[in-house]
């Protein structure tokens, strides 16, 4: 059934060669790389695709009707050859691996034909991950910058933990929701902008953190409570609320309609 020139994807074979100082188990490696790795093989039971056997069996079909039915059901579109690019996930599986910290490690990729059938095989050389040496703000005298500071005291990096963009990641968001609980309604988690100098010597890294220029002026603006209305009668049912103020009545600073 296959198409002429092609072959079924039967998965990928990732082999980890790592160096002395690296800690982490091979097997954790492993599956961190693997994250990186496609498409998805086809199942396969007792060594044989059972799900592309249906789907080419029961051929065309329309898009409704009991055909399409067992169709969607049983069979499954086979992963062919011509989708594994594995140059392109040799960069990806390096990529994965610089953003986690295991800076100038290096990855390759092949395949392997047999039969009907075609296998990738990645081979990943893991140098040690770098640590994070210190973490440092860009500053100026800005409320927003002061705020930013401020709320340092549980930030998700530290000094000694391994780098991590998903990390620096989940920093930016982080400290966004706490400027949106002072009032920075247009901040966005974007205007943050964190970089990392690996140069520092001995695996280490130094993290900065700061506003990019371009943060608009609305962004970095606290926004203030400027007047209470309180609306004792007001009911869930009701079907509009009168929002205006005319005839409320201010007590202590709050317009009580």
């Amino acid at each position: 059934f296959l198409p002429a020139g092609e072959k079924l994807y039967r998965g990928a074979q990732v082999k980890v060669t790592k160096e002395e100082e690296v800690n982490t188990k091979t097997k954790n490696l492993k599956s961190l790389v693997k994250t990186a790795v496609s498409p998805r093989p086809n199942k396969f039971l007792l060594g044989q695709p059972w799900k592309v056997w249906w789907w080419y069996k029961i051929g065309e079909t329309r898009e409704k009707g009991f055909k399409a039915f067992l169709k969607k059901k049983l069979g499954e579109p086979p992963v062919l050859s011509s989708r594994v690019k594995p140059a392109s996930i040799a960069e990806n599986i390096q990529s994965l691996l610089d953003n986690n910290g295991y800076f100038q490690s290096t990855a390759q990729g092949d395949t392997v034909n047999k039969s009907y059938f075609t296998k990738a095989i990645y081979n990943v050389q893991v140098k040690p991950q770098y640590l994070i040496d210190t973490i440092s703000w860009v500053s100026d005298s800005s409320k927003v910058m002061k705020a930013l500071e401020n709320a340092r005291g549980r930030s998700i990096l530290k000094e000694g933990n391994p780098y991590s963009l998903n990390d620096l990641k989940a920093e930016r968001e982080r400290l966004d929701l706490i400027l949106k609980t002072k009032g920075y309604y247009y901040f966005n988690p974007d205007y943050l902008m964190a970089y990392a100098d690996s140069t520092v010597g001995n695996r280490k890294v130094r993290v900065y953190l700061n506003l990019k220029k371009e943060t608009p002026v609305d962004a970095k603006t606290a926004y203030r409570i400027n007047k209470i209305t309180v609306f004792p009668n007001y009911s869930l049912n009701s079907n509009s609320l009168d929002t205006s103020v005319a005839g409320a009545v201010n007590f202590k600073g709050v317009y009580i309609k």
